[in-house]
């Protein structure tokens, strides 16, 4: 039997407290990630790689916006 690729993204995502509410990994990290161990560091990461790609997206969008500009 195969098992499916277990979605980390997913998981990381819904990520919650004792008392349900939703857990916002912060772009620095903290302790409470790292006492978490690979898990935790991994949250991390992937937190980190998604702010990057959101700053490329914008960079490139203004670019793009600027040449617009440019070419009228």
């Amino acid at each position: 039997m195969l098992m499916e690729k277990f979605n980390w993204q997913e998981f990381f995502e819904n990520l919650k407290d004792m008392e349900g509410n939703k857990i916002e990994i912060p772009l620095n990290g903290s302790m409470g990630l790292l006492a978490l161990g690979d898990l935790g560091v991994t949250a991390w990461k992937q937190r980190r790689q998604a702010f990057k790609n959101a700053k490329a997206q914008q960079v490139i969008k203004k670019k793009e916006e600027k040449k617009k500009n440019e070419e009228k």
